[in-house]
């Protein structure tokens, strides 16, 4: 089915993502990096000692998994190393470096500061593993979904010397961190992304996408093909997974490109799976599976004077909910 993409603003958060995401892809180190405005003062290049224990030096903390915690104030001297104890263990996927995940958590200071809290906001937090400081990215690898777990974070993997607006330079912080869902736990098997079939619309004219379900697609555009006059969104393949709820982050691989510029065609299909609110880009009640062509006017025309309409083919590869 073919549809005029309504809400303007979640066309542009998708093109931002996949945008960001096919730049990532020019660069391996990009992949290493646990870079984002909550930039730390350590490199997620080399892995840091994480001790998983349990014997360390934790402050006490009370509350069942999906409880709002209570973090106390530490006693002595705050571990040198990343330290993490295990409350609850789930039996869902293993956590990897390169995952998204979603979480409620609360974050204290050593001296039992609070200082945020999903728990009492009530919207789970959902990231990239890769986005976030180190004192995340390896305190929760080999975390399971289902996990409750305190971190212990010392100021070098945390944000280091500098601070925040909210974080005193050289703090120690703990973490109580409830493990609701992860990437790669929540993609959908082969066979299933497999078993999508066409839904009888093609591309806008001049794009042409080629490829079976559930296997990279190809993008390229008629030479001479005018440009699309608006943005839309057009499901080529119908996929036969879970249907997507509001709420639901949506996991997808994509390949996108300047329209008629056939040289900025790019992929993110191998960086793995991507994730984005459905809510923001019109994919609630999409199904997994489903293969869709956004057309989007993002203003940026390449060099070559091409339209500065963006064109994105992205695979629904999973749904991500909390469990």
């Amino acid at each position: 089915m073919k549809k005029t993409v309504r809400a303007r603003i979640g066309a542009l958060a998708l093109s931002m993502a996949l945008v960001a995401s096919l730049a990532a892809c020019s660069s391996a180190d990009s992949a290493q990096s646990a870079s984002s405005d909550q930039s730390s003062a350590q490199s997620a290049s080399a892995a840091p000692e994480v001790d998983r224990s349990g014997k360390a030096n934790f402050p006490d903390v009370t509350g069942s998994f999906g409880e709002d915690p209570e973090i106390s104030a530490g006693k002595g001297d705050a571990p040198t190393k990343i330290s993490v104890k295990t409350f609850n263990e789930g039996d869902g996927a293993a956590l990897t470096t390169s995952d998204t995940v979603m979480v409620n958590y609360e974050l204290a200071l050593w001296d039992g500061t609070k200082v945020e809290s999903s728990f009492e906001s009530g919207k789970p937090a959902t990231f990239s593993l890769q986005q976030v400081i180190p004192g995340w990215t390896y305190g929760l690898e080999g975390a399971h979904v289902g996990d409750r777990v305190e971190i212990v974070v010392p100021s070098e993997f945390g944000y280091g010397d500098q601070g925040n607006s909210s974080i005193p330079g050289g703090s120690t912080l703990v973490f109580v961190v409830d493990v609701l869902a992860s990437s790669s736990g929540s993609q959908a098997d082969a066979q299933t992304l497999s078993k999508g079939a066409p839904s009888g619309e093609t591309a806008p004219e001049g794009i042409v996408v080629e490829g079976e379900a559930g296997k990279e697609p190809t993008l390229s555009f008629t030479e001479g093909a005018a440009a699309p006059a608006g943005d839309s969104r057009t499901t080529i393949i119908n996929g036969v997974g879970d249907e997507i709820k509001a709420g639901d982050y949506v996991l997808y691989r994509a390949v996108g490109g300047v329209f008629g510029d056939n040289a900025t065609v790019s992929s993110a299909w191998q960086q793995g799976p991507l994730a984005v609110p459905a809510d923001q880009v019109e994919l609630v009640g999409a199904h997994v599976g489903d293969r869709v062509v956004f057309v989007m006017d993002t203003g940026a025309a390449a060099e070559s004077g091409a339209s500065p309409m963006t064109v994105m083919v992205i695979d629904l590869v999973g749904v991500m909910r909390a469990q």
